[in-house]
């Protein structure tokens, strides 16, 4: 099957695999070929990649993430505290190839530094919050109150909290219209 750009794309739902009958004995039974084919792996159906929800460990307890820790064998979590937990966690699971998606409420500090704060925490200020770069707000035409939704990506070093990678949506619709949106004082 030749794509237009000329590149070879495999077929997706392959039922069994291919045997290339030339190349095999020209005195191989039946039953020898029907073992042959037995003895192929069974094909296995794309799984989705998981995507964990950064509200999930925000909610949970320390006890709950030291268990969590402990079962998907993350090191160093022990004596920290739950935020650090949360961060470390986080961390190894993004580097591991997880997408972890997060939403909350932006807010945009006097200093210009942007944060989407968690409804957990009754959307004040946490040591868990995503941080978000300036670079989506100034792109997105992004205020304070937008609900945002987003993935997060791997902390770079010396960070100190999880970044937004890109927008999923910001008020439950597309990001794309949020930058030519009118501010609600406008609209009379």
């Amino acid at each position: 099957m030749q794509k237009p750009g000329g590149f070879f794309r495999p077929p997706v739902n392959v039922e069994r695999a291919w045997i290339d009958f030339a190349r095999l004995p020209a005195d191989l039974s039946s039953e020898a070929l029907v073992a042959l084919e037995e003895a192929l792996p069974k094909p296995r159906g794309r799984a989705k990649p998981k995507v964990l929800e950064y509200h999930a460990l925000q909610r949970m307890t320390l006890a709950d993430l030291f268990q969590l820790g402990e079962a998907e064998k993350i090191e160093g979590l022990s004596g920290k505290k739950r935020e650090d937990m949360i961060f470390e966690f986080s961390a190894a699971k993004l580097k591991a190839g997880t997408q972890i998606v997060t939403e909350g409420c932006l807010e945009v500090t006097n200093e210009n530094h942007a944060f989407l704060r968690n409804p957990c925490n009754a959307y004040l200020p946490s040591a868990d919050d995503a941080f978000v770069p300036p670079s989506l707000v100034k792109h997105f035409g992004l205020v304070t109150g937008m609900t945002l939704r987003g993935a997060l990506r791997v902390p770079l070093e010396n960070e100190r909290y999880l970044g937004l990678a890109h927008l999923e949506s910001v008020d439950k619709n597309p990001p794309e219209p949020a930058a030519t949106r009118s501010p609600f004082k406008e609209l009379v």
